[in-house]
Order: C-alpha cells, then sequence, then structure tokens
C-alpha cells in the first residue's frame, strides 16, 4: 500500500511539474491557502507527549497540555514537574511564525512522505535562503520543513481530521543539532504527539497569564 502510494505521488508529480511549465505556480498563492486552511482554527487545546533521543538528553513520554488561542498565544502545563517545549515550531499557527517578514519563492513540485508537495522557500527580506517548507497539495498543509546549513533542524508532520472538519497534526518529527562538540555529527531526534483536540470553543484569557511562582 505505502509502495503504490508512493508510485502514485510519483505520477502526480510529474503530471503537475509538467502542467506548472505552462502555467506558473504563484509561491504567495500557495502560501495564501495554507494560510487559510490554518485560519479555520480560532483556538484549541490538546494533550501533547514528548520524546527526545540525542547523545546527551533523552526524555521519555513528558506529558503535558497545550492552549493556543488566536492570534499567537500559546500556553504549556506539564503533567507533572516542568514542561519542556522543543526548539522549533510546533505548536499554535505555525504557518504565521514561519513566513512572518520572508518573500515567498517557489522552487519545485516534489513528493514528500507520500504526498504530492509544493515546495516553497521562505526567503528573508534581504533575500537570504529562509526555510524550505513542504505544502500538500490537496490539503494545503504543511508536511515537511528545513532549516538551511549544517545546524539545520528538519520536520515532518502527519495530520487527521478532527470533528470531521479540522485537520490537525497528530505527530511532529523533528532532527536538530546536538551541540554537542565532541559528537558534531550527531543529531537529537524529536517526536511530539498529540491527543484529545477540543476545537474552537473559546479559552479564556488568564490561561495564557504568567501565574506568580509558588514561594
Amino acid at each position: 500500500m505505502i509502495r503504490r502510494a508512493g508510485v502514485l505521488c510519483i505520477l502526480a508529480t510529474v503530471v503537475m511539474a509538467s502542467a506548472a511549465s505552462a502555467a506558473h505556480v504563484s509561491a504567495e498563492a500557495v502560501m495564501a491557502a495554507v494560510k487559510k486552511q490554518y485560519a479555520k482554527v480560532r483556538d484549541y487545546r490538546v494533550e501533547a507527549v514528548l520524546n527526545v533521543k540525542g547523545p546527551s538528553l533523552s526524555i521519555h513520554n513528558m506529558g503535558m497540555t497545550v492552549y493556543y488561542k488566536k492570534p499567537n498565544k500559546v500556553h504549556v502545563d506539564a503533567k507533572s514537574g516542568m514542561a519542556m517545549v522543543p526548539q522549533g515550531t510546533f505548536f499554535g499557527n505555525p504557518i504565521e511564525d514561519l513566513a512572518r517578514g520572508t518573500q515567498p519563492v517557489y522552487m519545485k513540485s516534489e513528493c514528500k512522505d507520500g504526498h504530492d508537495c509544493h515546495v516553497i522557500r521562505l526567503d528573508s527580506a534581504n533575500g537570504n535562503p529562509g526555510v524550505t517548507v513542504w505544502v500538500n497539495k490537496k490539503l494545503n498543509l504543511i508536511v515537511a520543513t528545513e532549516t538551511p546549513g549544517a545546524y539545520g533542524v528538519r520536520t515532518n508532520w502527519r495530520y487527521d481530521k478532527i470533528d470531521g472538519k479540522y485537520y490537525m497534526p497528530v505527530e511532529i518529527r523533528a532532527q536538530m543539532p546536538s551541540n554537542n562538540p565532541s559528537k558534531p555529527d550527531q543529531r537529537v531526534k524529536v517526536t511530539v504527539r498529540f491527543t484529545n483536540y477540543i476545537l474552537n470553543k473559546g479559552i479564556r484569557d488568564s490561561i495564557f497569564q504568567e501565574k506568580p511562582l509558588k514561594k
């Protein structure tokens, strides 16, 4: 089944690449479609579990509750102890965070994780290459990202349909530098899994206010 999906994806990419040569695909239009998809979510609460494996760091099944509310409010509560939020864009509205202050450039069309994708590079205002984003053409969702350079971060996103109409990430996998001078080639692997979404039910602002430390 996986092989069949891969073959279909390759065939679709060849067809779409031929079509793209005849009609230019606008990076701005792709990004607008992605933003429209994510704009459907006003707020959410979700249970998240974090796993990290690296040469000098290991975290197993760290549970947390994540709250998000437009435009950019995010709050994380640990199930026990302290919650660790991994480097990268995992919570909230990822496309707004990734695209802010950038100029999108259409790179190509290709398969990624079995999906036929637009490949968009989000360059900085001065033209320096930025994050590359793979966008599922059918669903207008981010399925992968990669930051440039030897110390770049790579992510892969898997979705499920929630409440019959909202596509939300149920798993995000990332690989990032270990920052360990003795093991420069090793990378840290991060997995965040999400369950029990509560979407667009309203979240009070007090959730996002910092609480004073207990003495």
